[in-house]
């Protein structure tokens, strides 16, 4: 059997969707303050930074409230 996947909500106005975990990704979407979001894994970047991987690229953790 599968893992469950995580989803979260973003508590920031505006956030970038990245096609790499790292501010030089090129950003491809850009999504608001509650939408829903599966989380897929959690990544680090070169610089050390978490990152979650959702659907549609990654976007910084620390604008993500993980709800189970």
């Amino acid at each position: 059997m599968a893992a469950k996947r995580k989803s979260g909500i973003v508590i920031t106005e505006r956030l970038n969707v990245r096609a790499k975990a790292g501010l030089d990704g090129n950003v491809t979407d850009i999504i608001k303050r509650g939408d829903l979001v599966e989380i897929i894994s959690k990544v680090k970047d070169k610089q050390g930074s978490e990152w979650y991987h959702i659907p549609d690229g990654y976007v910084m953790s620390k604008w993500i409230e993980v709800k189970g």
